[in-house]
């Protein structure tokens, strides 16, 4: 997994305090000079292959999509998020009604130990509304995840027209 193109934000912050530091920086835009924790192990919650898609100059909102991969014995419940360089941000879950998917804002989403989460326009997604600037391909925006039970955390999302992740002959596949 590399830092550039799969960030994985290692959570464990979250269980384990000393790692603080990361959790209390700002939400916002931010350069490629930011370093970012990406790894994986036993025992964290893991936010991984995060992206903003690219919208039009005049954009309203912005969805942003990430695998959310649970490793640790205990639910994780995220139930906010927010950016500096947003007026607000909205967890949504896609729902199907008579064959025509709708977005139904959400309080909460809990991800189940040793459940992974593909957040992504058919599932559940981040929705950033009124951004503050006009973001371009390969901007980075911080996003805070605000937890129920946990201190919130810093992710980076990469602003990108297109995933960072493809899929090939079934198999998984970043693209350079």
């Amino acid at each position: 997994m590399s830092n550039s193109k799969s960030v994985a934000l290692l959570v464990s912050l979250l269980f384990f305090p000393s790692a603080g530091a990361l959790a209390a920086e700002p939400a916002g835009p931010v350069d490629n000079s930011v370093p970012v924790a990406s790894f994986e192990a036993p025992g964290v919650f893991t936010v991984e292959d995060t992206w903003i898609h690219l919208g039009a100059d005049d954009a309203l909102s912005l969805e942003a999509d990430a695998k959310l991969v649970n490793h640790t014995e205990n639910p994780v419940h995220i139930i906010g998020i927010s950016s500096r360089g947003f007026r607000m941000g909205i967890i949504e879950r896609v729902l199907v009604q008579d064959g025509i998917p709708r977005n139904a804002m959400v309080s909460g989403l809990t991800i189940r130990p040793g459940q992974v989460v593909n957040m992504d326009s058919t599932t559940y997604h981040f929705v950033l509304m009124g951004p503050k600037t006009k973001y371009k391909e390969g901007d980075k925006v911080k996003v805070k995840l605000e937890f129920q039970d946990r201190d919130p955390a810093i992710v980076v999302f990469p602003v990108s027209a297109k995933s960072p992740v493809a899929t090939h002959k079934g198999k998984k596949k970043r693209k350079h």
